[in-house]
């Protein structure tokens, strides 16, 4: 129920944007299911469900060029989804929880849910997320995240660990 593919992908991107590949593949098997052509019917690709207009932001920042068919090769994919992902955790002070927010419902909205919400407590704070769909998000990517956490024990998996 929890597999762990594209695992040199994730492993690797994970170390290079230090998150944690747990997470990654959290946010991985929500977004995707793990189908690397999967779109959504708002236009977001691949595995970890990358809109267009971000991949372009994405590209940009890096320097590169974009091409809408890249977000559908699970290397590109998921290089674009950890860097996003990072880009959130540094706008949020690495609070996975805002950063799962901001990925689903925007960083705007997630500013906005913390600024409304910051004397709640954690439980309460997921409660209160201003979208049902985000806020059903974020318990099911934590959920994931927990749980391949559990079940992986005390390894921790690096690029040297593969």
């Amino acid at each position: 129920l929890y597999p762990f593919p594209f695992k040199e992908h994730i492993v690797r991107n994970a170390n290079t944007y230090q998150l944690d590949p747990f997470f990654v593949t959290a946010v991985m098997r929500q977004e995707s299911i793990f189908d690397p052509v999967i779109e959504s019917p708002v236009g977001a690709v691949g595995l970890m469900q990358i809109m267009p207009y971000t991949g372009e932001e994405i590209a940009d920042d890096l320097g590169e060029a974009f091409v809408k068919d890249s977000l559908y090769r699970p290397a590109f994919n998921i290089r674009y989804g950890c860097y996003y992902l990072r880009k959130l955790m540094n706008q949020f002070k690495d609070d996975q929880l805002l950063a799962i927010c901001g990925y689903n419902g925007g960083p705007k909205n997630a500013r906005k849910w913390k600024r409304m919400n910051s004397n709640d407590e954690f439980d309460m704070f997921v409660e209160n997320i201003g979208f049902s769909e985000t806020r059903k998000y974020a318990k099911k990517v934590l959920g994931n995240y927990w749980t391949y956490k559990a079940l992986a024990g005390p390894l921790k998996y690096t690029v040297a660990g593969l």
